[in-house]
């Protein structure tokens, strides 16, 4: 979406010339590598060598500026769970490394060339210009009403989600503005020409032709493109916490589909997708495969737990039945053995936790929601953790039966 072509077609900005170029209020970090090599092009196609970057929401207001964002200090040492300094990492131009923080850049040469903030420029020159009038980088409270609620991996409503880094991920939009905005590089029904006038149709064309780096990966500007069954895919997509996104089209059959979601469930925005790409006669795009790769991946998972966790429970009950092996075992309240009153107190404690551990299991949300998609898998695993709570509830009621030396 925050592209900055439109510029060079005013020739305000030069694909290939140093993006130090156009920087004021902040600059690259010194490295072993050559921050020439560090372009607009480079950047779009994520081969600029640049880190990658950690840009989950921040709950500190006020947020931190652009300049601090890309230096690092967003908020502190612990609240992002990794840093988000933007540094030359490798040989610009050499090979594909996906860095939010390019696009950190992008919004920064942005503001420097026109003189305005990021959110204002891409309103009135892109979002206005193309419909999409429920659609803003700046969050607004009079959007509260109507924005949807998000939540954490957990299933727990969150606060408002907002990042500095609004080139990176900050748009908040709806599914038919995001339509609005794929419709945009297709052929119109009237005749309009991609681009609908926000950019001219020779540089849309440019922002999605493919080009080979020298580590073979084929890359373009800003978007993913990929041939599926003879038709050709554009999109791009994106997640955060409380957060999946994905669109894709298929610019020669006016065809295309968006997806967002409100909590960060990749495998299911990919079994969409798969679907999508199954009723296209395309096939899976690579997006939708990996997506769907981590639904997979939960269902070996699940199994692996749930295999454990049941042969432990069986094993542990077996044990218990057969008196720990040495000596038998008796419910506590049938023991004549007096028991002091921090063992009583471990033992409730411990039934307390088994107790909160299965109503846990039960109740959390993502199992109804996993369970719609992987349903034997996910009543496994479920009996698996009652099985092994309930073995630990009998260890916590029992007491080996002391024996008396001949």
């Amino acid at each position: 979406m925050a592209k900055p072509t439109r510029l060079v077609e005013q020739g305000r900005l030069d694909l290939d010339v140093p993006v130090e170029t156009y920087l004021t209020r902040w600059h690259l970090p010194a490295s072993p590598f050559d921050s020439d090599g560090v372009t607009i092009r480079r950047l779009l196609s994520h081969s600029a060598g640049l880190s990658t970057q950690d840009y989950s929401y921040l709950s500190i207001r006020p947020l931190p500026s652009v300049e601090e964002s890309l230096a690092g200090d967003s908020g502190g040492a612990n609240a992002r769970s990794r840093p988000d300094d933007v540094r030359i990492t490798m040989q610009p131009g050499q090979q594909f490394n996906y860095s939010n923080g390019g696009f950190t850049i992008l919004q920064l040469v942005i503001e420097e060339i026109t003189g305005e903030t990021f959110s204002a420029y891409m309103q009135r020159e892109v979002l206005d210009p193309l419909g999409m009038s429920r659609s803003t980088f700046q969050w607004r409270a009079d959007m509260q009403a109507s924005t949807a609620i998000e939540y954490d991996d957990a299933g727990q409503p969150m606060p408002n989600s907002l990042i500095t880094e609004r080139a990176a991920g900050g748009l908040y939009s709806t599914a038919t503005d995001m339509a609005r905005f794929m419709a945009s590089g297709m052929p119109g029904p009237e005749g309009e020409v991609p681009g609908r006038g926000v950019l001219m149709p020779e540089t849309f064309y440019l922002m999605t032709a493919e080009f080979t780096l020298p580590d073979q990966k084929t890359v373009s500007l800003g978007y993913e493109v990929e041939t599926l069954n003879g038709a050709t895919g554009i999109g791009h997509g994106g997640s955060n916490t409380g957060t999946s996104t994905q669109f894709l089209t298929l610019p020669d059959r006016g065809e295309g589909i968006v997806v967002l979601s409100n909590s960060r469930d990749y495998a299911v925005t990919g079994v969409i997708m798969q679907a999508w790409g199954a009723w296209q006669g395309t096939g899976s795009s690579k997006i939708a495969v990996l997506l769907e790769q981590d639904l997979q991946s939960m269902v070996e998972t699940f199994l692996i737990m749930a295999g454990l966790l049941t042969a432990g429970a069986l094993g542990w009950a077996g044990y218990l039945l057969r008196g720990g092996f040495v000596g038998g075992r008796t419910w506590l309240w049938q023991s004549r053995a007096t028991r002091g009153t921090w063992t009583w107190i471990g033992r409730a404690s411990a039934l307390a936790v088994t107790i909160a551990a299965a109503v846990t299991a039960w109740l959390v949300p993502w199992r109804d929601l996993i369970a719609a998609f992987i349903p034997t898998e996910t009543h496994l695993l479920t009996l698996a953790v009652m099985l092994g709570c309930l073995a630990a509830a009998a260890t916590a009621l029992t007491r080996r039966t002391p024996t008396i030396a001949a």
